[in-house]
């Protein structure tokens, strides 16, 4: 049985105009992602984590629309 997991992470980052999008891939819960990616920092206005499986959200802050 393979329980990796593909997860695409939106960041949008206080006063720049962009999104950075990036992907993990492994078996990581959500608080090692946003650990890892530094998502509680005070320059990240929003994130959001999505399954790519399964389209489900498992951590937000002010999710990023798609």
């Amino acid at each position: 049985m393979n329980d990796t997991a593909h997860y695409i992470v939106r960041i949008k980052e206080v006063g720049k105009s962009g999104i950075i999008e990036t992907e993990a891939i492994g078996r990581w819960t959500r608080q090692q992602i946003i650990n890892f990616y530094g998502l509680e920092e005070p320059e990240v206005e929003s994130y959001s984590i999505q399954v790519v499986e399964t389209g489900e959200i498992i951590g937000h802050r002010k999710a990023i629309a798609q």
